[in-house]
């Protein structure tokens, strides 16, 4: 992300997936060079229990090092969309460890891959879908889930069914593609 870009207090941010506001710009010095420094405070867009008390800040000029990014735009979702309910082959075993890696890249076409194949893998009865696959699949899952929400002016819940019913396109018509909950 280019430091040229301006931003304004309200727009949105990605980071690892989650969608987050920017509340506050400030002018702040530097502590190691003594030079003033925009900074921008952000918060979660899509408020939980967890994360209620929640914000965080960057120096603008430190944007570059990390892999916050503006949301996609509504052709960019489509796009997306359409992406995710078309067929792939699967090739191969499925890499655990690569996906792991995948998901925290904020690539919004690379994590739907993943997620294409959680549902692949998923579906196969002669696969185990193992706790860190079923964990992989979640993971991935809200990390499409919450930008999806926001560019197509959604429910949280509504975007996680539209991805689910995508996915389930790509799948054998007798499979049903639900959400785990969370093992105790």
């Amino acid at each position: 992300m280019s430091n040229s870009k301006i931003f304004k207090v309200k727009d949105k941010i990605v980071r690892f997936g989650k969608v987050y506001e920017i509340f506050k710009i400030t002018e702040e010095e530097n502590p190691e060079t003594g030079e003033l420094e925009e900074v921008i405070h952000f918060r979660p867009g899509y408020e939980t229990q967890a994360n209620q008390t929640l914000t965080c800040s960057i120096a603008v000029s430190n944007l570059d090092l990390t892999n916050i990014r503006k949301p996609m735009s509504e052709k960019e979702v489509d796009e997306l969309l359409k992406y995710l309910g078309s067929e792939i082959e699967m090739k191969g075993r499925f890499n655990t460890r690569s996906a792991k890696e995948t998901i925290k890249s904020n690539e919004p076409k690379k994590i739907a891959l993943i997620l294409k194949k959680l549902a692949i893998v998923k579906k196969d009865p002669d696969t185990n879908f193992t706790y860190t696959k079923k964990r992989l699949f979640r993971r991935a899952l809200s990390r499409l889930q919450e930008e999806v929400a926001l560019v197509k002016n959604l429910q949280l819940e509504e975007a996680q069914e539209l991805i689910l019913q995508l996915l389930q396109q790509q799948a054998d018509k007798s499979f049903t593609l639900d959400i785990d909950e969370e093992d105790d």
